[in-house]
């Protein structure tokens, strides 16, 4: 069975351990259910995943180990659960992931450095938003972003990453957006709505083939990176809710006389700093 998809049904009780024992499935997608209790399906090695969905249940306790034998992952998405866990970054050794979506959990702690320089090196979309996050913005995971440091000169031709069962919710723009299909263009970090602290790290700069980027309702502060001004394709950019000064003038003109985006909203009201571009 290469497909199984039980995806907004009504389906209640825990995931059995068997499910991630079927080798031949591809895509598992057990979405918008009420499953609860711990994530006990054990990934066995050689298994051909490449899409899990389990957003929207209750799901409970830590990201299961087992999916770092799930060699040929490219989304995961476990968004919208009660996964109480640190940032698990071993996930960034599955050479194909391109989304990760962690949104909505109570995913805690730190987002401590790691030695591995190869993390993450294929992500296109990070969601960690709505969590418990804290610290300092982890400087070497953005640094690791490959794939978001290149821009898709493709324009004629619209190319999509896997096929239907790779949708995902992406805030951008202050609402959230279901995307049907994910383009290879669409490349997004939300980190929104966490305890991260300190600047925002001028090597997000970069990351020029950033499409959104939401770091709002944090606890950063300091000034804005002139770095952020090689964003050339970024369409929204939210920084709200944070104590962030000076700066911002100059990355709106940048970015609107160097690059064809124009701003159709700005707002710096309660020390906030709104910018969603065009």
């Amino acid at each position: 069975m290469q497909l199984l998809d039980l995806g907004s049904n009504n389906l209640q009780g825990t995931i059995p351990e068997c499910l991630g024992e079927m080798d031949s499935t591809v895509v598992l997608d057990l979405r918008n259910n009420n499953l609860s209790g711990t994530i006990q399906a054990n990934f066995s090695t050689g298994n051909n995943l490449r899409v899990i969905k389990l957003h929207e249940n209750k799901l409970e306790g830590k990201v299961p180990g087992s999916l770092i034998n799930c060699k040929y992952l490219e989304l995961l998405d476990l968004g919208n659960n009660e996964l109480n866990d640190t940032f698990p970054k071993w996930l960034g050794v599955l050479p194909n992931l391109k989304i990760l979506n962690l949104r909505s959990n109570k995913l805690h702690g730190s987002i401590r450095a790691s030695r591995n320089r190869n993390l993450f090196a294929q992500l296109q979309i990070m969601d960690l938003s709505s969590n418990a996050f804290s610290g300092n913005l982890p400087a070497n995971l953005f640094e690791n972003f490959q794939a978001m440091k290149l821009i898709d000169e493709n324009k004629s031709t619209p190319r999509y990453v896997g096929n239907k069962y790779y949708s995902v919710t992406i805030t951008t723009k202050g609402l959230n957006h279901v995307f049907v299909k994910v383009l290879t263009t669409n490349i997004v970090i939300d980190l929104s709505k966490n305890e991260f602290k300190g600047q925002i790290l001028s090597s997000i700069g970069d990351l020029i083939g950033l499409r959104t980027l939401n770091l709002s309702h944090n606890g950063l502060e300091g000034l804005i990176p002139a770095s952020l001004q090689h964003l050339s394709v970024l369409e929204s950019l939210d920084l709200s809710f944070n104590k962030i000064g000076g700066g911002m003038m100059d990355l709106i003109l940048s970015r609107t006389v160097h690059t064809k985006g124009m701003m159709d909203y700005v707002d710096f009201h309660s020390q906030e700093a709104v910018v969603i571009m065009e």
